[in-house]
C-alpha cells in the first residue's frame, strides 16, 4: 500500500508535512486508497536546531518547501495536510462552565483558560475546541498565527488547498482508536506517542476509551523513553489522578523506530501494527510520522485548525434539485411568454418598444444625511435601559470583579449578525484571576436583558501588587 515510485501521472497528489520537535518532514502521496504511492524524490527532511524558537521552526518549513520546488518533475499538488507536534501548540483540558453553551463565549472561555494555564496566547491565534458532551471538560488548542500563516503561504506557493492542520496527539489518537475499533470493536483508554525529544500521554476519561480528554506533553531533551522509563512515567502520572479517572492499561505508538525488545514483546506497548497494517512493500522508506499523517486523510476532527467546507445533506440535495427544476419550469414559461409577446407585436405592427421612464429617485444632500444619522443616534441613546443594564452588570459576591467603565452607546459590533434590534455594551473591568474573568463573562451572558457576552481582550497589570486581569468584553442585548 505504501510503495514508493518515481513516475508521475495525472492522479491526485497530496503533500503531507510533519512539524516535529527536532525536524520537519514532508512527502507527496500520489493517488488514493490502496493504489496510493509515495513519490521518492519528494521525501524531504530538514532538522530544527535544538531549543529552536518559533522563527527557526518556520524557517525549517520554508526550507523544505524550497527543496520541493527545486525538483524538476514535481507532481501537481492538489491539497496539503499538516501535523504539528504538541510542543509548538498550546493545548489543555478546560473545565466545564456555562460559557461553553454559546459559540461566542466558548472561544473566550477557552482562551482565558489557556492563558491561566501559563500559555502565551496572542489575539490573532486560532482557538479550536473539541465536541465534548454537555457539562464535560473541553479540550482546547491554540494554533500560533505565525505558524498557520506559514502553512497558508505554502498552499499559495503550490496553488493547492490547505485542508487540515492537526496536533500530533489528536492525529495519533484518531488513527489508533480507529484501528483498535476495527480489530477488537473497542477503543484504547490511553496511548503514549513516542517521538524524538517528545512523549505524549493521551487518554480518555472513559474506561473503554472514546473521546480524547487529556494530553500530557513531556519534552525529553532529544532522547526517547525506554519501555521501563515509560511505565514509570505513566505510573507517576496516575498518582496525580483518582483511580476512577486514570486508565491502567497503556499502549505505545513509537514514531522513531524502537530498538527496545519490550516494545515488541510486551502487549502494553504493542501498537506497531497501526502504521504498517495493510502495507505491500517489504521495506519502508517512508518515516512513521508521514505514515501517521497520511492515515489522518479520512478523519475530520473538531480540533482541526482548518474548518471543513459544509457538505450538503441528502435532504439539502433534494431541495436543491427541486429548486433547479422549478427554476427551469419558470424559465421555460418565461421564454414562451416572451415569444408570444413578440408574435403579437409583429401582428399588430408595433415596431418600437415601449419605454417607460424610471420613477425619479430621492436625492439626499450630505447635510441631510448627517442630520438624520445624528437624530437616530440620539433617539437610540435615549431608549437605552441604562438602569437595567447597570444592575445586570453587577457581579455576585463569589466573583471578584470590579467594573472600570461601561460604554452603552447601543452600537452593534462590526461583523455581528443582527435583526435590527440587537445592541451591545462595551465593559472594561478588572479581575483578581483569569478564572474570575471567565466566570464573569459567562455570568453576564446569562443575565437578562443580555443574550450573549464574549471576551475581546485582556492584559495583566504588573504595576499593581495583586497583578489583576484588566479585560474588555462585549455584552449583547435585545431591544424590547
Amino acid at each position: 500500500m505504501w510503495q514508493v515510485e518515481s513516475r508521475f501521472g495525472a492522479a491526485r497528489s497530496t503533500l503531507f508535512i510533519v512539524v516535529g520537535v527536532n525536524r520537519v518532514e514532508c512527502g507527496v502521496l500520489r493517488g488514493q486508497g490502496r493504489r496510493a504511492r509515495w513519490v521518492q524524490e519528494t521525501l524531504q527532511e530538514v532538522a530544527i536546531p535544538a531549543g529552536a524558537i518559533d522563527e527557526q521552526t518556520i524557517q525549517a518549513v520554508q526550507a523544505i518547501v524550497h527543496n520541493l520546488q527545486s525538483l524538476a518533475a514535481l507532481p501537481r499538488i492538489a491539497e496539503i495536510r499538516v501535523v504539528v507536534a504538541d510542543a509548538w501548540l498550546a493545548l489543555d483540558s478546560a473545565p466545564w462552565s456555562s460559557g461553553f453553551k454559546r459559540s461566542l463565549s466558548a472561544v473566550g472561555c477557552a482562551r482565558a483558560w489557556l492563558s491561566e494555564a501559563g500559555y502565551d496566547i496572542e489575539s490573532a491565534d486560532t482557538i479550536r475546541i473539541d465536541d465534548a458532551p454537555f457539562e464535560q471538560p473541553r479540550l482546547a488548542v491554540a494554533y500560533p498565527a505565525k505558524l498557520l500563516t506559514t502553512f497558508h503561504d505554502v498552499a499559495r506557493r503550490f496553488n493547492a488547498r490547505l485542508t487540515s492542520v492537526l496536533p500530533l496527539s489528536a492525529a495519533a489518537w484518531a488513527v489508533t482508536q480507529s484501528r483498535a475499533r476495527g480489530d477488537s470493536g473497542s477503543s484504547q483508554p490511553a496511548i503514549a506517542v513516542l517521538d524524538d525529544g517528545l512523549t505524549l500521554f493521551c487518554r480518555s476519561r472513559a474506561r473503554r476509551g472514546g473521546r480524547l480528554s487529556d494530553v500530557t506533553v513531556r519534552r525529553e531533551g532529544g532522547n526517547r523513553l525506554a519501555a521501563n522509563d515509560l511505565s514509570a512515567a505513566w505510573s507517576r502520572l496516575g498518582l496525580r489522578d483518582s483511580q476512577q479517572n486514570h486508565p491502567g492499561e497503556l499502549m505505545a505508538l513509537d514514531l522513531c523506530g524502537s530498538t527496545d525488545p519490550s516494545f515488541n514483546q510486551n502487549r502494553m506497548f504493542n501498537l506497531a501494527s497501526v502504521l504498517t497494517a495493510g502495507a505491500t512493500a517489504p521495506n519502508f522508506d517512508v518515516s512513521s510520522r508521514l505514515l501517521l499523517a497520511s492515515r489522518t486523510a479520512g478523519e475530520r476532527l473538531a480540533l482541526d485548525a482548518v474548518t471543513a467546507p459544509a457538505r450538503p445533506s441528502p435532504w439539502q440535495w433534494l431541495v436543491l434539485i427541486a429548486a433547479v427544476l422549478f427554476a427551469g419550469t419558470l424559465g421555460t414559461r418565461a421564454v414562451q411568454r416572451h415569444q408570444l409577446r413578440d408574435a403579437l407585436v409583429a401582428l399588430s405592427g408595433a415596431n418600437a418598444a415601449i419605454v417607460r421612464p424610471a420613477p425619479p429617485t430621492a436625492v439626499w444632500t450630505r447635510a441631510e444625511i448627517v442630520r438624520v444619522q445624528a437624530v437616530n443616534e440620539a433617539i437610540r441613546e435615549l431608549n437605552l435601559p441604562i438602569a437595567a443594564i447597570l444592575q445586570a452588570l453587577q457581579p455576585p459576591r463569589d466573583i471578584r470583579v470590579a467594573l472600570v467603565s461601561v460604554d452603552a452607546k447601543g452600537a452593534v459590533p462590526e461583523g455581528q449578525a443582527t435583526d435590527g434590534r440587537t445592541s451591545s455594551v462595551k465593559v472594561v473591568a478588572e479581575a483578581l484571576s483569569g478564572a474570575d474573568m471567565a466566570r464573569y463573562v459567562a455570568f453576564v451572558g446569562e443575565r437578562p436583558p443580555f443574550t450573549a457576552a464574549y471576551l475581546v481582550s485582556h492584559e495583566i497589570n504588573d504595576a499593581v501588587p495583586e497583578k489583576p486581569y484588566r479585560f474588555t468584553m462585549n455584552a449583547l442585548w435585545t431591544e424590547q
